[in-house]
């Protein structure tokens, strides 16, 4: 099974559409496009797993690694 993804904005969301079987090489370009949107200013991010039955290892790693970048934990 191949692997695409298509982004589109909804609200102040960009909304990731992940289809197919998820590796380390099919996130590493989710993050990379991630990373560049937000370079552009975009916040906000979700990752749409429904149309992906399979994520290895690998991929969560690369995906843990992109969601690392961009949290912020507020100082209590």
């Amino acid at each position: 099974m191949g692997f695409s993804f298509q982004s589109e904005k909804l609200s102040d969301a960009i909304v990731f559409s992940l289809n197919g079987y998820v590796e380390k090489d099919s996130a590493k370009s989710v993050r990379l496009k991630v990373e560049e949107m937000a370079k552009k200013g975009e916040l906000l991010f979700i990752l749409d797993f429904t149309n992906s039955p399979i994520v290895n290892s690998m991929a969560i790693g690369e995906l843990y690694d992109m969601v690392s970048l961009y949290i912020s934990i507020p100082k209590i």
